[in-house]
């Protein structure tokens, strides 16, 4: 059965500080934006807090997905998949494709994901259905290695550097300060 089983959390009170920092900080800068669908700016927040503590973090973006019923339906996971991505269509018509947006410690081998526990939100708002299982961390922190089974990511280079392109035009309209003005 596919489950939440892993070796050895890796998240300490720290990770979990840092993960409620960028949430507020996300809040704060992008009021706007429905907080359960912003992996993008709590990504770009993530980074931001992590370099205030010493912590360099990569942007990662791709597809995730998560294990929601163990039914035998179309719709046994949900989350985002960015396979057909165009990024001169995105880039034209200013918008996000299907994709989702974490960032990675690479250093250590670490995913982390802080919107990990909006997908049954998610789930429910885009296709009105309820999670059976277990449900996803608040947020996601874990080495490469001890990804829990019942989930599923994988970063592509051109989802990330879309994600990168809206993060750049973010800043250049003002809406970020760099990094280290948090």
């Amino acid at each position: 059965m596919i489950g939440f089983e892993t070796e050895e959390p890796v998240v300490t009170d720290r990770h979990a500080d840092m993960v409620r920092r960028a949430k507020l900080l996300a809040r704060q800068r992008f009021p706007e934006v429905r907080q359960h669908a912003a992996c993008l700016h709590q990504a770009w927040a993530l980074m931001a807090v992590a370099h205030t503590e010493g912590i360099r973090l990569t942007l990662q973006a791709g597809s995730a997905q998560w294990v929601r019923t163990y039914r035998d339906c179309d719709a046994q996971m949900f989350g985002y998949v960015a396979d057909e991505i165009d990024p001169v269509r995105a880039v034209v018509l200013d918008l996000l494709p299907e994709m989702h947006v974490w960032v990675a410690d690479i250093a250590r081998q670490e995913i982390i994901d802080p919107t990990a526990g909006c997908f049954p939100t998610q789930c429910k708002e885009l296709i009105g259905e309820d999670w059976e299982i277990e449900k996803p961390p608040e947020f996601l922190w874990c080495h490469v290695s001890q990804l829990p089974q019942a989930a599923y990511y994988r970063p592509s280079m051109t989802a990330t550097m879309l994600a990168g392109h809206f993060l750049t035009r973010m800043r250049d309209e003002g809406r970020l300060n760099p990094p280290w003005r948090v």
